[in-house]
């Protein structure tokens, strides 16, 4: 398996690089089927279908590598990204404010 994702890595790479994105799309959907715990293949996703202005699709997928433990901050960045570019910036916004200030029952 290591070798087969290895493989769909480099693959994935120069389509990235040629913009064939429809060809990445479905190297990268194979190898999170393989590794479905992976942050790495829906964070390829969002960033794919970003390069297209796909928006919806981008931020469904961006949500999904963000919600990973361990999550880099690269991922946050791209999903901050894809806010702003689908217009949903004030989404984000809410999301920040709500995870910022927890809310408290009195004791």
């Amino acid at each position: 398996m290591r070798v087969s994702l290895l493989r769909t890595i480099l693959w994935r790479s120069y389509c990235f690089a040629q913009q064939r994105y429809a060809e990445e799309k479905e190297l990268l959907l194979e190898a999170q089927k393989l590794d479905a715990t992976d942050w790495r293949w829906p964070f390829e996703l969002a960033r794919c279908l970003a390069q297209q202005s796909q928006w919806e699709g981008a931020l469904r997928y961006g949500v999904t590598a963000s919600g990973s433990a361990n999550a880099p901050p690269k991922v946050h960045l791209l999903l901050a990204d894809i806010y702003a570019n689908s217009g949903r910036l004030n989404v984000l916004r809410q999301r920040s404010a709500a995870s910022a200030f927890p809310s408290s029952e009195p004791h």
